[in-house]
């Protein structure tokens, strides 16, 4: 007979199958600009039958030093996913759309889907990932805080500390998901995360199940690779360059699908795996350790790809805290020079503005000036001219020296592109690791009614 835990796991295994039925679980994740609607996104939706969309946005670090509060380009995207989330009843959304105002974001998508006839769709507000405001009171408690570069305590650094962030592990994402929750908002949670939640909870695997779960980490990372190789790819309609969907079954398996002209390039995937590491062979997730040094991408029926050889192992425990330190600013301007003499000319205007900044006290900052010829027989030559400094002001100058140059110097020929020039922050990350259990996780799940 079966010890009583083993046969809880069956049960749990059981029911999930039946819950979900004998067809496997369709997983896509998109990559997205915090400020923008993406309409492949709503394409992959409704070519896919997805029962898991994942929506990783990019938070920028703006003049001012701050994060962007939530990703305003999500309640962008639900406009037009808002239909389907109403037909598609098992299709569920994961997302770090909520950036530092998780409770913001779900208060003004609970108050959009309720205006469109859907107040009883359930919304998880996942808090606890920013821990900005508790450093030093995790400092107190004997938390080390300390970067696994330098050995140094994060607190030490003279730079303005600007973001602090823990990437959850897939443990919050899956409480929401059993509480029934259709949308779970984040603020910042490990890549592979989202995957592993759906497949533990619908299958009921248990964490230990490593293999299984190496899979879907595996699909998790391989996602964003396809993402940035079909669009460096030459593409002609908008189907080939969706994000990748795949199947993931009980039995832990894990394949990617084609969708109509989809094309996935095997070997460019398997060294993009393999380059994210730096030629290692382990990719470590918050929830799992996954061995590729035998890893293959097998072809099967009608193009689609089978992951293979990954083996899993436990993982090492502690979530990573990543810290964003400002780091100085920077502008860059960008000239085009169109005549027959184009690189004759473009050396003349490099010496030019090296003599203009020299005499404009410019000798002890970071400038740097660089010739771009798109093609050999091109005639066009592309002048680009950078500063950086960790002062805002030395870069304040350097653009009024090449707004008023441009302005003096401007014909057919010769003209400033991406006017007017603005100053950007530059920053720089380090890594801590944490004990989960010192992150306070909260997840609140209520009906988009009930959060407006």
């Amino acid at each position: 007979m079966l010890p009583g835990h083993h046969k809880f796991r069956c049960l749990r295994l059981l029911i999930g199958i039946m819950l979900k039925g004998i067809h496997p679980m369709r997983l896509a994740r998109a990559l997205c600009a915090h400020d923008q609607h993406d309409p492949k996104i709503n394409a992959i939706v409704t070519a896919a039958n997805l029962n898991l969309l994942q929506l990783d946005y990019d938070f920028q670090i703006v003049d001012e030093g701050s994060v962007s509060h939530s990703a305003t380009g999500f309640l962008k995207q639900m406009e037009s996913l808002a239909k389907t989330f109403f037909l598609e009843s098992e299709l569920q959304l994961i997302t770090n759309a909520g950036g530092y105002a998780v409770v913001e974001c779900a208060e003004l998508l609970g108050h959009f889907l309720s205006d469109r006839g859907a107040p009883e769709l359930p919304i998880t507000a996942v808090r606890g990932a920013n821990v900005l405001p508790r450093l030093e009171e995790l400092y107190a408690e004997g938390v080390p805080l300390v970067d696994e570069h330098t050995g140094r305590s994060i607190l030490d650094f003279s730079e303005p500390l600007l973001s602090a962030h823990v990437q959850l592990g897939a443990g919050p994402i899956a409480a929401a998901l059993a509480e029934g929750s259709r949308i779970i908002i984040g603020q910042c949670y490990d890549s592979a995360a989202p995957f592993l939640a759906a497949a533990v909870h619908a299958y009921g695997w248990p964490w230990n199940q490593y293999d299984a779960l190496a899979n879907a980490a595996t699909a998790a990372n391989l996602a964003q690779l396809a993402n940035s190789l079909n669009s460096l790819d030459d593409k002609s309609d908008l189907l080939s360059m969706l994000p990748p969907v795949f199947e993931l079954a009980a039995d832990g398996s894990a394949t990617i699908l084609p969708l109509l002209h989809q094309e996935f390039n095997k070997t460019g995937l398997l060294e993009s795996l393999h380059d994210s590491v730096s030629g290692a062979t382990t990719l470590s997730n918050a929830d799992i350790r996954t061995d590729i040094t035998d890893i293959d991408l097998q072809t099967e029926a009608y193009g689609s790809l089978s992951i293979r050889g990954v083996l899993g192992e436990a993982p090492q425990q502690d979530w990573i805290l990543t810290a964003i330190f400002a780091d100085g600013f920077c502008a860059t301007a960008l000239f085009a020079i169109t005549d027959v003499k184009a690189l004759q000319r473009a050396e003349g205007v490099k010496a030019s503005l090296d003599s203009l900044f020299q005499a404009a006290g410019f000798a002890g900052q970071d400038i740097r000036t660089e010739c771009l010829q798109p093609l050999e027989d091109c005639s066009v030559i592309y002048l680009r001219i950078s500063c950086k400094s960790f002062l805002k002001e030395p870069v304040l100058l350097f653009i009024q020296e090449i707004a008023n140059y441009a302005v003096r110097n401007e014909s057919q020929e010769f003209y400033l592109l991406d006017a007017p020039l603005q100053v950007r922050r530059t920053t720089r990350s380090c890594q801590v690791f944490m004990d989960p259990d010192v992150v306070d996780v909260s997840i609140d799940t209520r009906t988009a009614r009930e959060w407006y």
